[in-house]
């Protein structure tokens, strides 16, 4: 009895292990999908911070040339 009593156990054990390496990767793919995006959202931003800029010069350019 303690023979069949301990194997089950190590096979929930082994269960449990792999369950948490398939957690893990989950979670490592996930954290890696979250960076690649929050890379990409903050060159964007950065694009669309040149572009506000440009278009705050140009209409400073345009204004001034209105007032001549």
């Amino acid at each position: 009895m303690l023979g069949i009593s301990t194997s089950k156990r190590f096979t929930a054990q082994e269960k449990n292990l792999s369950r948490i390496r398939v957690l893990e990767k989950e979670r490592k793919e996930a954290l890696e999908k979250i960076t690649s995006e929050h890379e990409a959202l903050k060159k964007d931003h950065e694009d669309v911070k040149k572009r506000l800029e440009a278009s705050k010069s140009r209409n400073k350019v345009l204004t001034n040339d209105v007032k001549i």
